[in-house]
């Protein structure tokens, strides 16, 4: 998707780097987790292929063309609400593409708005538009993590591809490429505008960022008195992308979570052993980040009551179970709920478990 998106809009070249940039750099391992942001990304590139491939069709396909792109978008909008933020780069494409006729981009609008209203209906014939509307508030706010930690991680993820992105941007402010500005600046305003982010936030303009990398590499070609001058960007991203290549096979071949799951395996066989003892008596409130939580409840469906610590709100039980890790400590000062009932019950504690140190992670 990302090799047609490049090819149509500028040449092979770029078509080529970006999608070698996409493949090896350690950041696009994110999409291996299973994230909405993992789930959305094919649907928000095959509306954005859609609406570049508009230049070169018949009049007939056209309509066909801004239909699917809009019905794309749509679903990734239902998929996860941040998505909007890619409504300006595929109403740009669709308007300059398709000889600037806003009947054309109100075409394509009419999937884009009309799928997402699903969700509120359906609410609202279930009588549960509240839930909605926590639904909405909860994809747009995270807090304690702002868009410059979200950011900083993003440069410890993947510093090289961290540091192209940003000469990439920079030069399509530079060349005027409204293409790679409007894909990407709207999340950044979207995300810095919320009350919080997280990195993996950033996955849906992660081919924009390696589209404008590949742009900045193909113009070494243009560097004046090398005799290779033609061969050079080939020979950079060879380069660059073995480096990314290398990086990435390290991580896939290191086990850094081995603690997380000997963590929620162990959990679930704590909160089993205390099921068959008494199972209206013992029953716990688990609080946590949601990777530990699944395991318990939705496999084994044990039933103890399982709240994610950014979501807490009241405690209904006289136990309580805080499974502690990096994302618990950096939400823990600056959530004053979760940090009152956490050091409430913190000081009754009975019980301590450490597997790994929850920093390292």
């Amino acid at each position: 998707l990302i090799y047609g998106i490049a090819q149509r809009r500028y040449n092979n070249t770029v078509a080529l780097f970006a999608s070698i940039l996409f493949a090896v750099f350690p950041f696009s391992l994110l999409l291996r987790t299973i994230w909405l942001e993992s789930i959305q990304l094919p649907f928000i590139l095959s509306s954005i292929l859609c609406a570049v491939t508009l230049k070169s069709v018949s009049k007939e396909r056209k309509n066909i063309l801004i239909l699917l792109s809009g019905i794309f978008l749509g679903i990734a909008i239902f998929t996860k609400i941040p998505a909007v933020t890619i409504i300006p780069v595929i109403a740009y494409l669709v308007f300059t593409n398709s000889n600037r006729n806003l009947k054309n981009v109100l075409l394509w609008l009419l999937p884009v708005i009309l799928i997402p209203l699903i969700w509120p209906a359906y609410s609202i014939y279930l009588g549960e538009f509240f839930s909605w509307i926590h639904g909405i508030y909860g994809q747009s706010h995270r807090t304690g993590i702002t868009l410059l930690s979200s950011l900083n991680d993003f440069l410890k993820i993947d510093p090289v591809m961290a540091l192209l992105s940003i000469a990439g941007i920079v030069y399509a402010v530079l060349k005027r490429d409204f293409f790679i500005l409007l894909w990407t600046i709207p999340l950044f305003i979207f995300l810095w505008l919320t009350a919080g982010t997280s990195y993996y936030l950033l996955l849906p303009i992660f081919p924009a960022l390696c589209i404008g990398a590949a742009r900045l590499i193909e113009l070494s070609k243009y560097i004046p008195r090398i005799k290779i001058n033609q061969v050079l960007p080939f020979l950079i991203i060879a380069i660059v992308g073995m480096f990314g290549l290398i990086t990435s096979t390290i991580i896939i071949t290191t086990s850094s979570n081995t603690s997380y799951f000997n963590a929620a395996a162990f959990l679930t066989k704590y909160l089993q052993d205390i099921s068959t003892i008494n199972a209206t008596n013992n029953k716990i409130t688990v609080i946590s980040d949601p990777f530990f939580l699944w395991m318990p409840q939705y496999v084994f469906h044990l039933k103890h009551e399982y709240v994610p610590f950014y979501m807490l709100v009241s405690i209904n039980t006289d136990k309580v179970a805080y499974v502690i890790d990096k994302n618990f400590l950096d939400g823990l000062p600056v959530n004053e709920i979760f940090k009152k009932f956490y050091d409430f019950y913190g000081e009754k504690k009975q019980q301590i478990f450490k597997i790994g140190d929850p920093a390292d992670y």
